[in-house]
């Protein structure tokens, strides 16, 4: 019978096989239809129909539908307090989830998050005791909601305690360790006082040497710390100091985005590039020390490697739709999209697993690496390149009658408006390379939606008297008056 409810159970492993895969429609029906039979077979306040309500509340609550998870949420909790009580530990997941919720969607509620954080930690820590290791997580989302609605003091607090627990039930040298001091080194990092500084970036320190023991370089635990002294010392006007972790970090971070973006749908990657700490406030740093020229050659790899991350993936991905033709890569397709799957499956919360789940994430990459390579020699194409290029390389690379001009975005993260800037690269032997400011980015963008609109208006209506449009003299003078000082004589210039 369709109404069984092992047909029910069926549905609910294939819903989270596409909710891992991050296929929202099919997660979504495949998850009503499992709720559907449970309510029929099992009634409306069994817990398999509130496991499956909590299940579709987590689904909509990662796609952003507030109202839906609040009110999938909402039926969840209801059961569970008419089980278990209020105090009760499948109340507390209801409640925790809530939380991540408030946290996750917009507009972010972080008043609502520590609230029902506070409730559900207190839940576990008398239920499951202060060291669990979900008691703990509680305690440092609830730090981290506080310090997000500036309370300082609380917030310092509890990841005081957080740390001291953690370092006391895992030791020195541990995943969840390394983690607790990361939080609490940016907490003190936070209040910029002497005192507070020489403890935060010892802490930081102290995490980074943890988490390069514990997983592997290229771990998001390992960027984020990287990211975080980085962004620290240059508050701090340590400007040198604040390069080595930051290129560290661009090294790395795009190392993990070349391996993380082929495993996405394109959609997903368009949401993953949006959530990674950007390349764009980083060259905002380098602007701010443009008249450095460390600064300036750093920047220029970031922006190169960037787009040839970019460019590497676009044909990874063209590569593999024309494989899906080859009979004889059929098997190697299949094994790396079960890898692919287990991947996605890790993928949203890799940065804070523990060690054995670092091993098995990075197991799964070095596999699916091999996979790759082995799919290339099948069929006689290109294996895919994740060196890092050198702007000498590059440099040796461009002729000596050009000039290379890479353009990208560098934006803040406060009010200062993005703007575009332009790395002018000379060949190998020839001046520095040049950081130059072109324009706001609103200022730019503006002159180019109106050449468009001009360029349109003389398609539609052609003329051969008609004379080019005034916004691409005006364009081209912004541009050219901006970048001529840097280019010398050479004649060709070569546009990115």
């Amino acid at each position: 019978s369709s109404d069984h409810i092992l047909v029910a159970w069926v549905f609910n492993d294939l819903g989270n096989r596409e909710f891992n895969a991050r296929h929202f429609a099919e997660a979504e029906e495949l998850g009503q239809k499992a709720l559907a039979i449970k309510i029929k077979v099992l009634g409306p306040d069994s817990i398999d129909v509130r496991i499956t309500l909590n299940n579709l509340g987590n689904l909509y609550s990662q796609f952003g539908q507030r109202e839906k998870a609040e009110s999938y949420y909402g039926q969840a909790l209801e059961i569970a307090v008419q089980q278990s009580g209020r105090d009760s530990l499948s109340a507390a997941g209801v409640l925790w989830n809530l939380a991540v919720m408030y946290s996750v969607t917009t507009p972010r509620r972080f008043d609502v998050c520590a609230q029902l954080t506070e409730q559900a930690l207190a839940i576990h820590a008398k239920e499951l005791g202060e060291t669990h290791p979900k008691t703990q997580s509680l305690r440092r989302n609830l730090a981290a909601a506080l310090q997000r609605l500036n309370q300082p003091e609380r917030a310092l607090e509890i990841f005081e305690e957080y740390y001291k627990r953690t370092e006391s039930t895992f030791g020195l040298i541990h995943m969840e360790t390394a983690n607790a001091s990361h939080s609490l080194a940016t907490s003190l990092l936070s209040r910029k006082t002497d005192e507070d500084d020489e403890r935060g970036f010892d802490l930081l320190d102290r995490s980074l040497k943890i988490y390069e023991q514990v997983a592997e370089p290229s771990h998001p635990a390992v960027t984020g710390a990287l990211s975080s002294k980085a962004i620290y010392l240059f508050i701090r006007n340590r400007t040198d100091e604040a390069l080595e972790p930051l290129d560290r970090y661009q090294h790395l971070a795009q190392l993990h985005v070349v391996s993380t973006l082929p495993v996405l749908s394109q959609a997903e990657q368009t949401r993953y590039l949006n959530n990674q700490r950007g390349l764009e406030s980083d060259l905002w740093m380098a602007n701010a020390q443009k008249m450095d020229q460390a600064w300036v050659d750093k920047s220029a790899e970031w922006v190169l490697n960037g787009k040839a991350i970019a460019v590497e993936c676009l044909g990874q991905q063209i590569q593999r739709s024309q494989l899906s033709r080859d009979p004889k890569t059929a098997a190697l397709r299949s094994e790396l999209a079960a890898v692919e799957e287990q991947l996605a499956a890790m993928r949203s919360d890799s940065a804070s697993q523990d060690a054995a789940a670092v091993k098995t994430w990075f197991g799964l990459q070095k596999k699916r690496g091999t996979i790759v390579e082995n799919l290339a020699r099948e069929s006689g194409r290109r294996i895919p390149h994740t060196e890092w290029v050198t702007l000498d390389s590059v440099r040796k690379a461009i002729p000596k009658d050009a000039t290379l001009i890479e353009i990208a975005v560098a934006s803040a993260r406060n009010n200062t408006p993005p703007e575009y800037l332009a790395w002018v690269i000379p060949p190998a032997g020839e001046q520095p390379v040049s950081l130059v400011v072109l324009g706001t980015h609103e200022q730019i963008e503006q002159q180019v939606g109106t050449l468009h609109e001009e360029i349109a208006a003389i398609t539609e209506q052609p003329n051969d008297e008609t004379s080019p449009p005034e916004s691409l003299r005006q364009l081209s003078e912004l541009l050219w008056g901006t970048l001529k000082p840097h280019l010398e004589d050479r004649p060709r210039w070569l546009i990115a």
